[in-house]
């Protein structure tokens, strides 16, 4: 027995994706967003503290490997930790790999 063919015609979607970037930040505004992951409250940023900062901008597996590039492209003295004077370090390394705009206005 041979069963009937049946063909089903579903209408295609069109679906658009509607992607926003961030609002440009401060120089300051970019310090201030940054210093939300400092939790011990020791006023600087540790390597761990540094990977959620950029996985809070959506970067999952990769997030490790980008901290310790920022990590070590930002922290000067060699200490592990970016300080307060070292944070401006990390502002080219933010708008080029995590897509941050910082404007100087």
């Amino acid at each position: 027995m041979v069963l009937p063919s049946i063909t089903l015609k579903i209408p295609a979607m069109r679906c658009r994706a509607i992607i926003s970037s961030p609002p440009p930040m401060t120089l300051e505004e970019f310090k201030k967003w940054f210093m939300k992951f400092n939790t011990n409250n020791d006023g600087r940023i540790s390597g761990v503290e540094l990977r959620e900062a950029i996985r809070s901008k959506g970067f999952g597996f990769s997030a490790w490997w980008k901290s310790i590039v920022a990590l070590h492209q930002a922290d000067k003295d060699r200490n592990g930790y970016i300080d307060e004077f070292e944070i401006e370090n990390l502002v080219t390394f933010a708008q080029k790999v995590l897509g941050i705009k910082i404007t100087t206005w």
